[in-house]
């Protein structure tokens, strides 16, 4: 038997059939007018169809319009608060797939910090609730970016502490070899290694493209933020983070084979000895970035602003660099053998030892950079580019003529 109190069902019943009372006078009003309708519709039949007996015309006008305007009221009569009604029912249902959104967004919010009771982190627990967190990113617009800046913080707040080279008192084969045996242990031990992380790294690596959000410290679109991430080691392999913000964050060792880091911001960032092999930068920022001894064979870098970073002993081999911002950056020792630096920026960059055998230098900007130590130069190369009177050149090759002042360089390129 059910526990309301009489008081409650006496007041649920007259409320119920209040408005059934008012559903049936609705129903009932427009009875005259279905009287009328009933009336003249077989009058009209007939004579439509010429059955009318003494009826020297088969259609009568005035017949019809009234009919028509009869139907017109009837509909409207009973059109006009259906489709109110469904637009009730339809708001409701709205509302009632958002609040099942929240609910689930506030349930996988309390998991993701689930624990054991040794106090360990229950790892299951927190994977499935990242897998959820995606599932509703899906299907609500609304909770997309609230879900992509959760799974973004949650990865910062659990890959910190990155560890840092020591290459004091060393150089030569000895800094070089250090350094490898540094990557190495990083790629063994990555912070970032944990079952938890990498889950969110795979769901924000295949978020939906082009949905982007405004923050909620941001009036303008923006996309996850990996600020002072630690990913030191990680294999990132094809995966998607383009438009990231990776600022200050330390990559150091990591593999991006083939990712998509189109528009990233990597300003400030730690990539030593990364791999980011046939990896797309197109439009990527990496001011005063730390590339030294990544390899960036065959990579797309097209418009990528590298100016004042650290590419020493890094490998451009084959890579498109063309329109590329590359002032003022230490190529020291970097291989750009066969590289495609068209229309580059290359002002005040040094190339102390860097090899540019058959690499494409037209219509680059050369003012000011330091070539003396380069390798692989000719004039013919020089000659298709911009420089000034205080590029340094490799002894033996002859300034071209053209090659004025800075101000004129910067004026032709």
């Amino acid at each position: 038997m059910s526990d309301e109190k009489p008081e409650n069902r006496k007041r649920r019943f007259w409320k119920d059939w209040s408005w059934w009372g008012i559903a049936i006078i609705w129903l009932l009003l427009p009875l005259p007018y279905l009287y009328e309708f009933l009336k003249n519709w077989l009058p009209l039949v007939h004579s439509l169809l010429g059955w009318q007996e003494n009826n020297t015309s088969p259609f009568d006008q005035k017949l019809f319009n009234e009919v028509r305007t009869i139907m017109l009221v009837i509909a409207a009569w009973y059109g006009v608060p259906f489709l109110i009604w469904r637009t009730i029912l339809a708001d409701r249902q709205t509302q009632s797939t958002e609040n099942h959104h929240t609910n689930l967004f506030t349930k996988a919010i309390e998991q993701l910090g689930a624990t054991r009771q040794d106090g360990k982190p229950a790892i299951e627990t927190r994977i499935g609730a990242i897998y959820a967190l995606e599932r509703i990113a899906k299907d609500s617009e609304r909770d997309y970016g609230p879900i992509i800046e959760t799974l973004a913080s949650y990865i910062r707040e659990h890959c910190r502490d990155p560890k840092s080279f020591d290459g004091k008192g060393l150089s030569g084969e000895e800094l070089g070899e250090a350094r490898q045996e540094w990557i190495e242990y990083l790629r063994e031990n990555p912070p970032a290694s944990r079952s938890d992380v990498a889950a969110a790294l795979t769901v924000l690596s295949r978020r939906k493209k082009n949905r982007n959000w405004k923050s909620s410290t941001d009036s303008v679109e923006t996309q996850p933020d990996f600020t002072g991430a630690n990913f030191q080691g990680v294999t990132l392999d094809k995966t998607d983070l383009s438009s990231a913000n990776l600022l200050r964050a330390d990559l150091s060792g990591t593999t991006l084979m083939e990712a998509n880091l189109s528009g990233a911001n990597f300003e400030i960032a730690h990539l030593e000895g990364a791999n980011l092999m046939e990896a797309d930068l197109t439009g990527a920022k990496l001011m005063e970035a730390n590339l030294s001894g990544a390899n960036l064979f065959t990579a797309s870098l097209w418009y990528t602003n590298f100016s004042n970073a650290n590419l020493s002993s890094t490998s451009f081999f084959s890579a498109d660099l063309s329109n590329a911002n590359l002032s003022n950056a230490n190529l020291s020792g970097a291989n750009l053998s066969n590289a495609n630096l068209s229309s580059a920026d290359l002002d005040g960059a040094t190339f102390d030892g860097a090899n540019l055998l058959d690499a494409n230098i037209d219509g680059a900007l050369l003012a000011g950079a330091h070539l003396k130590d380069s390798k692989g130069l000719t004039y013919e190369m020089l000659a298709k580019a911009f420089g000034d009177v205080d590029t340094s050149l490799p002894d033996g090759i002859t300034r071209p003529e053209h090659w004025g002042s800075r101000k004129d360089a910067i004026l032709k390129w």
